[in-house]
């Protein structure tokens, strides 16, 4: 009797009911959702590890130039001003001691002696009004292969042009080889009037380019852009959020006596500028 059930027990379990196809599909399926669920993280985590090295690199560009301006030093001599604007061009003895073979990163690449083809370079505006002296640098990243002449703008106001409208570039003549090609992206200053607003309208916020006088160009708006990193004549760094041919939008609040602002246009119309940060150095780093 004790081996007669032990041998029914055993056929009840050989007769146990196996999967049907709709629970196989069905279990496919929730598998299918969870791969693709798991799939989908990695596009964003690739996205991120990308954003986190540029990070990690500009801050050490920013590291490296900051080191390099405090070893060196900036002479203050003879620089060129914009009537009772605060923010100064360095004088041509800036431009002997830091040639761009120092304003540049990687610094060393046997294969590039002229300096044309490195990633970064750094362009250093004087601040300075009467009370208060500094130094706001403005980090560009170059984009291979660009001509920085910025075709396009009013034939007086493009780059390496002499006379009045040349001073409006920070760093005229970087990178200009013999062959009329600009290799490394400028900066450069547009006069600006704040905006009055009416009674009726939410327009306060907006800086109009001033397209009267010798900084007119064509209806692109200078090429503000939105993302933009701007540096207006009170040593006020800004982030453009909305911009269009006549004016721009920042991040904010502007002083409604704002006379000009500084810049890194983008090579062509639609294009993102070339600056990655604008950061302040104290007088220490002036002589």
């Amino acid at each position: 009797m004790k081996f007669g059930i032990q041998s029914s027990k055993f056929g009840l379990a050989r007769r146990r009911r196996a999967f049907t196809l709709l629970e196989v599909l069905l279990a496919m399926f929730i598998l299918a959702l969870g791969l693709a669920s798991v799939a989908s993280i990695f596009p964003a985590a690739s996205y991120l590890q990308g954003q986190t090295a540029n990070q990690v690199i500009t801050r050490h560009v920013i590291d490296s130039t900051a080191g390099s301006i405090t070893e060196g030093s900036l002479d203050t001599t003879s620089p060129v001003t914009f009537g009772s604007e605060s923010v100064q061009v360095f004088g041509a003895t800036y431009a002997t001691e830091w040639p761009l073979s120092r304003r540049c990163y990687p610094l060393i690449d046997t294969s590039d002696p002229n300096y044309y083809n490195r990633d970064y370079y750094w362009v250093p505006l004087l601040y300075d009004n009467g009370t208060t002296a500094m130094v706001f640098v403005f980090v560009l990243q170059k984009q291979t292969g660009i001509n920085y002449d910025y075709t396009g703008y009013h034939s007086s106001q493009r780059r390496g042009v002499s006379g009045a409208a040349a001073v409006n570039w920070a760093n005229q003549n970087d990178g200009d080889d013999s062959a009329g090609t600009w290799h490394v992206p400028g900066v450069r200053r547009v006069e600006v009037t704040h905006r009055t607003p009416t009674a009726h309208d939410d327009e306060g916020d907006w800086v109009d380019i001033d397209d009267t006088d010798e900084n007119e160009i064509n209806a692109e708006g200078d090429r503000i852009m939105p993302g933009m990193l701007l540096l207006d004549n009170f040593g006020v760094v800004h982030k453009v959020v909305e911009a269009n041919k006549d004016g721009f939008r920042v991040e904010g609040d502007v002083d409604f006596s704002v006379e000009s602002i500084w810049y890194s246009p983008g090579p062509v119309p639609g294009s993102a500028s070339p600056t990655v940060h604008i950061f302040p150095l104290g007088a220490s780093v002036l002589q």
